[in-house]
């Protein structure tokens, strides 16, 4: 199964959110934000989330998947120079 994995450590609950289930959060969102600013214009909407900075569901895991791609490509680099050097 593709998609994102979201872990709740407080919790210890991993919940697999696909990429369909993102687009149905993002279709959501903008529905209210349609209502919230009483319009059915998509551009209008796109215009107010830029200037308040807010960010759909599905752009918001995708940034927070690329931060942790990248983290961990970066503990898998060190843990390789740590294990060449020990040996």
């Amino acid at each position: 199964m593709s998609g994102f994995v979201v872990v709740d450590h407080t919790l210890s609950i991993q919940l697999q959110i696909t990429k369909s289930n993102l687009k149905s959060l993002d279709f959501a969102v903008n529905r209210f934000l349609m209502k919230l600013f009483r319009s059915n214009n998509t551009e209008i909407i796109a215009e107010r989330r830029r200037y308040f900075q807010f960010n759909l569901p599905g752009e918001l895991m995708e940034k927070k998947k690329t931060k942790f791609d990248e983290n961990y490509n970066r503990c898998v680099l060190v843990l390789r120079d740590i294990c060449v050097r020990l040996s």
